[in-house]
């Protein structure tokens, strides 16, 4: 279990700029933040052992990388137990092409987020999904055929303001 600590102005400007890219070193986020690198690396190493930094990363360019396609799935299951939702889960959790999975409210039960080579590929999971015991009533598909904009993380100050609500 993490630690919860309680979050000053620094540390959440320590979390924005990280946010904003990960691979800054540590002299380079002191200086942001304006700390010397020794705190600052202490309050990193406190932020990721708090549970508020899960992890590193790089946003890639996979369109550049490999032809694909982005589909969103909106699922709707044949029944609402929590037997259900759990063996939905188990049994969507081995796809690959599968990058989220949201349980959402309204008339259907979970909105997935595919990156596939192509549709012939996304089509033979869900007929595996239908055909199995994983509880699938019906899907509806969404082809992406532009990304307008896509932001890259959270605007932690304005979740934050006290004033915003």
């Amino acid at each position: 279990m993490h630690d919860s600590i309680k979050l000053d102005r620094i540390d959440i400007s320590i979390l924005a700029q990280l946010q904003k890219d990960s691979s800054l070193t540590n002299a380079a986020l002191a200086e942001k933040v304006n700390l010397s690198p020794s705190p600052c690396y202490i309050r990193v190493k406190r932020l990721e052992k708090s549970g508020y930094i899960l992890r590193y990363s790089a946003t890639l360019n996979i369109a550049k990388i490999v032809g694909c396609l982005t589909i969103y799935s909106e699922i709707e299951l044949d029944e609402h137990r929590k037997e259900s939702f759990h063996r939905f889960e188990t049994a969507i959790r081995k796809y690959q092409d599968l990058q989220e999975c949201y349980m959402v409210t309204g008339k259907i039960d979970y909105v997935l987020k595919f990156i596939c080579k192509s549709v012939v590929e996304y089509q033979a999971i869900m007929d595996e999904l239908l055909q199995s015991d994983a509880g699938v009533a019906r899907f509806f598909t969404f082809f992406v055929t532009r990304i307008v904009f896509q932001r890259e993380g959270v605007e932690l100050q304005s979740l934050l303001d006290p004033r915003s609500d």
